[in-house]
């Protein structure tokens, strides 16, 4: 993974920029590098409107769009059977992230890319996450213990395959290993997207789905362009006091204004979002430190190299330390036998002796993973 060409985020940006300026030298470089960062079917819309690319370039991305188009229809009728399945069980939910974001910030269909369906359960319903995942996929391998594994707090996310697509369902929006403190603001006002057969399905708020992405983009190191450009859609639409407000809630305020500053030197944002709060102090010195300028827009490496970054979010949060410590640490050292034969399948014995040898060789995997790339 490269990080982003030079003329990639003037492209996306909309700024002026000529076919010569492209120039026939850098046009399998800058293809290449949106393919990578995930934002081609935007190049192919700069193309659509400009005409940048020969014909040969402006076939491949066209196909590509193509592709995309395709796969998001089905992926729109695996959404509607799956509304269908969740309302027959009276299980309040939301969509987050892809599909919907694209519905509702992106110009057209396939301009944003989209593997799955993200599947948020109410608060009041996580008691019936196990009674969703049954209905959804009765054959999974968690299908008897998932409940449980949530309860715990193990998990605020699992992967369910149902209705020719992957449903990643989720138990928490911020996913910091917290509890959402706007939880109640998000479900007492949510958006609504239509679909074709006529149903509706919740998506967050404005502010709640800008929150979301700029926190996802911490816990994703920034590493596409895409998150980045994502969070550019939103923000026009979001009331800047209101986004604030749930920043701050949530103890993140510090936080999210440096990964909103680390946004604005790609895309461009509102003056007024990037006015409301500068960060300082200690918190912002460690996120500096664990987020800094070589880690962003690299990819996969960003990932393997710079794990758990995530939970520097939760243990940073103002007010929220102590809580993380003490509900959350123990839980993720000595998870739920489970979840232990689920993500370190093939060992046998006693519970440490599972344990320790399986995190011993995720260790080993990733090592191996980083000398490969």
């Amino acid at each position: 993974m490269t990080r982003p060409h030079a003329l990639l985020g003037p492209l996306i940006r909309g700024d002026a920029v000529t076919s010569a300026d492209v120039g026939r030298q850098a046009v399998q470089g800058l293809v290449g590098s949106a393919v990578e960062h995930r934002v081609d079917g935007l190049l192919w819309s700069r193309h659509l409107t400009q005409g940048f690319f020969a014909e040969d370039v402006a076939r491949d991305l066209g196909h590509r769009d193509v592709v995309r188009r395709s796969f998001q229809a089905r992926l729109m009728r695996s959404l509607e059977a799956v509304a269908g399945r969740l309302d027959a069980l009276e299980v309040d939910w939301m969509l987050l992230k892809g599909f919907g974001t694209q519905e509702r910030f992106y110009d057209r269909g396939g301009e944003r890319p989209t593997g799955d369906l993200d599947v948020l359960v109410a608060p009041w319903h996580r008691h019936r996450v196990g009674e969703v995942i049954a209905a959804l996929q009765p054959d999974h391998p968690l299908v008897d213990v998932a409940q449980r594994i949530v309860d715990d707090g193990d998990e605020q996310a699992l992967e369910v395959s149902t209705e020719r697509c992957v449903v990643d369902l989720h138990v928490d929006m911020l996913k910091t290993r917290l509890p959402m403190r706007g939880s109640d603001e998000v479900w007492g006002q949510p958006a609504w997207i239509d679909l074709p057969d006529g149903g509706r399905v919740r998506v967050p708020p404005t502010e709640a789905a800008l929150l979301h992405h700029v926190v996802h983009l911490n816990k994703d190191r920034f590493r596409f362009l895409l998150g980045h450009v994502d969070v550019a859609r939103i923000a026009p639409h979001a009331n800047v006091e209101t986004f604030w407000a749930m920043a701050s809630r949530e103890g993140l305020a510090d936080q999210v204004a440096l990964a909103l500053a680390a946004v604005a030197e790609v895309v461009d944002l509102p003056a007024s979002l990037l006015a409301d709060h500068e960060a300082s102090g200690w918190r912002a010195a460690v996120w500096r430190r664990a987020w800094p300028d070589h880690v962003r827009l690299s990819g996969q490496e960003a990932v393997l190299s710079y794990r758990h970054r995530q939970d520097l979010l939760a243990l940073t949060a103002v007010g929220r330390t102590g809580e993380y410590l003490r509900e959350r640490t123990l839980p993720r050292l000595f998870p739920p036998a489970e979840r232990i034969d689920q993500v370190y399948p093939g060992l046998r014995g006693p519970y440490l002796w599972r344990l320790s040898p399986g995190r011993a060789r995720a260790i080993a995997e990733r090592r191996t993973s980083r000398k490969g790339g």
